[in-house]
């Protein structure tokens, strides 16, 4: 969940949750002239979401940056610039990300090496 920290398993509900919320932003305006990353708070975002496929290809990132008066400034990574959402969507699916929780599955360790086929183990004595 942050940069640097171990990779955790998590309850599929959460990330389904936060998943759904990012999929139902929708953009208010555009800024004209587009702001500066650092005077939109993109340089340097309160949070951002990175979307991985399965093999861990990046498909895009999310970065939430400064708010102005009921707006956000938020950039995706196939954008070009920012744009302006209304923060209550913007706190929506920032309670979705902070409502995941680790989950209760204990992770399981990798299994040793198979030993090759015929092997015999060597006598003790």
């Amino acid at each position: 969940m942050k940069k640097g920290e171990t990779p955790k398993k998590v309850d599929s509900t959460g990330i389904n949750g936060l998943l759904f919320e990012l999929n139902e932003l929708r953009v208010d305006r555009f800024p004209e002239p587009a702001p500066p990353p650092a005077k939109a708070g993109l340089s340097n975002p309160d949070w951002s979401v990175q979307l991985k496929g399965k093999e861990g290809k990046s498909l895009g990132q999310v970065s939430f940056g400064r708010i102005e008066g009921d707006l956000a400034y938020v950039q995706s990574s196939n954008q070009p610039g920012p744009v302006l959402l209304k923060k209550e969507e913007v706190d929506r699916a920032q309670k979705a990300r902070d409502e995941i929780k680790p989950s209760e599955a204990p992770v399981t360790p990798p299994a040793p090496p198979a030993s090759p086929a015929g092997s015999i183990e060597p006598k003790k004595g």
